[in-house]
């Protein structure tokens, strides 16, 4: 089976909503903050996908993701299917 970037997202986001619960004020450095965005922290409006509510939010999101993302990449393929995430 190729490798797939649906599930490698699944583990990297999971993982950093971990890491979010060991060092809390990572949170806050990855969620999205307009004065921080006016402030040239642009990298926000990235990494504010890491960030979830809870268990639960994760979860759901991670399984909305596995089985919506494998078909998309599936579909279109990896390098159009990454254009469509960003």
């Amino acid at each position: 089976m190729p490798k797939s970037l649906t599930r490698d997202l699944i583990f990297f986001i999971s993982g950093c909503f971990v890491l979010t619960l060991i060092w809390p004020n990572l949170e806050y450095e990855f969620a999205l903050y307009g004065v921080a965005i006016e402030n040239g922290q642009w990298y926000r409006l990235f990494t504010v996908a890491l960030v979830h509510g809870g268990w639960l939010h994760l979860l759901f999101n991670m399984l909305a993701l596995f089985s919506l993302g494998l078909t998309v990449e599936n579909y279109l393929g990896r390098n159009k299917y990454i254009f469509l995430l960003f």
